[in-house]
């Protein structure tokens, strides 16, 4: 998407007789909401599960693409609202991205996954670049559709297999939180073990003064006290 918008420009401000305020509008209105969008992203990650947020942002900028390429020539604020949406979802990916990889990337290959995540960036971009171009050189498209539409139905279509990955996901793959929380847990059973083992080497050592008493206390032996007769 990034990279279809201005390769098909000249198409998209023809079909929808874009004014220079909303050929600019339509260009950077995708950053804008990307920049609104961090905060709020951030915000709900602290709140709900990533792994619930992350499927809604995905569900929502696929339907925003889907709205994009189908948005009826002549209505270009509804075009640029669809790319807003486009953007303002993308801001979850940018977000989380990062984190994720710095959370489940193997020991030792961090930094080759931090570069392919930077890497994945300016490819989509050129792929967008060769999508745009090519439907430009489509005379027809089936079923009546303006061929500059391609590459958005395009990016939706290949955006479905990301969706349904993440739905069957399990969160613990995904939530860094999760992962935090079980390790969390390990240490407190743990922590548990070696207290329960320490009380019962204690109990068995017989160098130790800590005799069971019968109120169910631990101390030293008590004494023993002779009932003396009265005289």
């Amino acid at each position: 998407e990034a990279g279809a918008v201005p390769a098909l420009l000249h198409e998209i401000k023809g079909a929808f007789a874009l004014s220079f305020f909303e050929t600019g509008a339509l260009g950077a209105v995708v950053y804008l909401a990307l920049s609104l969008g961090c905060p709020l992203a951030g915000t709900l990650f602290t709140k709900y599960s990533v792994k619930n947020v992350m499927a809604c942002a995905f569900v929502v900028n696929d339907l925003s693409l889907i709205a994009f390429g189908m948005t009826p020539n002549g209505w270009p604020h509804s075009l640029i609202l669809a790319r807003a949406g486009i953007g303002f979802t993308q801001a979850f990916v940018s977000v989380y991205a990062p984190v994720w990889v710095d959370e489940f990337s193997t020991e030792g290959s961090s930094t080759a996954w931090m570069s392919y995540l930077q890497a994945s960036v300016p490819v989509g971009v050129m792929l967008g670049y060769v999508l745009g171009a090519a439907s430009t050189w489509v005379d027809s498209c089936p079923f009546g559709i303006d061929c500059w539409r391609f590459p958005f139905f395009a990016q939706a279509v290949l955006m479905l297999p990301l969706i349904v990955a993440i739905l069957f996901v399990p969160p613990e793959h995904i939530d860094t939180c999760a992962v935090e929380s079980d390790d969390d847990d390990d240490d407190a059973r743990v922590s548990d073990d070696d207290v329960e083992s320490r009380m019962a080497n204690v109990l068995d050592d017989p160098r130790s003064d800590l005799t069971p008493h019968a109120d169910g206390g631990l101390g030293p032996p008590l004494p023993v006290v002779k009932e003396t007769s009265d005289r």
